[in-house]
């Protein structure tokens, strides 16, 4: 079992074991490996956090809400990757299908040198209950999924990295280079978990979102996504810092100004 901070609780879920196959560098022997509902650590539904559409984000691993290093102002989610356990944020969602998403998954990155992308790192995670029972059980118990969808799809020179300037609020240059990422866009990035969970689902890099939406809506018109999760983990650059802003899943946004607070003790006025 594993801490997990829901940012401002802590509450025990069990570890995470979604592994994916390769992003900036796709080898053959990197598949996504399964979840199961013994795993898949769903996050609570309690109505004291819930606006009605979902939960709030909670952190998984070394994750945390933190000041961008250039700019005090702006509130980011730092990572900081060992290369294999996982760490990101994660949204359990009320009743929502893949249409729902359209142009509401999305999040911005910015590497650390020589930190990039790699091995499946990082990806959004959907967990898609297929039947609408509100319950994820996957072959052979049941016919659920996940969905996997790669950053910077598909390429062999990973993703842009830099070295921040640190600032005190002055006016320091800025050289951490951010890049804005639509999985909802025209790009070739999705894989399901397990491989034959979708009939005719395409191989690496896999259909782009319409395609996708197509594909599942036509073969299980009830289905449901659980939960959206943010997540690095596997990443054959090494370990490294990586920073992320504005992650959005359905009609919630980690990164918005009143949403959050960064750090405790922390306010506007400080």
């Amino acid at each position: 079992m594993r801490l997990t901070n829901t940012l401002g609780t802590l509450v025990a879920v069990p570890a995470i074991i979604l592994a994916a196959g390769g992003c900036s560098d796709r080898t053959p022997d990197r598949t996504p490996t399964g979840v199961s509902s013994a795993n898949i650590g769903l996050a609570e539904d309690r109505s004291f956090d819930n606006e009605g559409s979902g939960s709030q984000f909670r952190l998984i691993g070394n994750a945390r809400i933190t000041r961008d290093p250039e700019n005090p102002t702006n509130v980011v989610l730092q990572v900081n990757s060992d290369g294999a356990s996982p760490a990101g944020v994660a949204r359990r969602l009320h009743k929502v299908q893949l249409w729902q998403l359209d142009h509401q998954l999305n999040l911005k990155y910015a590497f650390v040198a020589p930190h990039s992308c790699g091995g499946g790192s990082p990806r959004a995670i959907l967990i898609v209950d297929a039947n609408g029972d509100g319950r994820f059980n996957q072959f052979p118990n049941g016919t659920d999924f996940a969905l996997n969808g790669h950053v910077n799809p598909p390429t062999t020179t990973g993703c842009p990295t830099s070295v921040p300037t640190p600032s005190n609020g002055g006016s320091s240059p800025s050289t951490l280079l951010w890049r804005f990422e639509d999985f909802t866009d025209e790009g070739n990035r999705w894989e399901v978990t397990p491989g034959n969970a979708v009939a005719n689902f395409p191989g690496y890099p896999g259909p782009n979102w319409d395609a996708l939406e197509t594909l599942i809506s036509a073969a299980f018109p009830n289905h449901r996504v659980l939960e959206v999760r943010f997540l690095e983990d596997f990443n054959n650059t090494g370990p490294g810092t990586a920073y992320y802003d504005l992650l959005t899943a359905f009609d919630l946004t980690l990164g918005t100004r009143g949403q959050i607070q960064p750090e405790r003790g922390n306010h506007d006025d400080d």
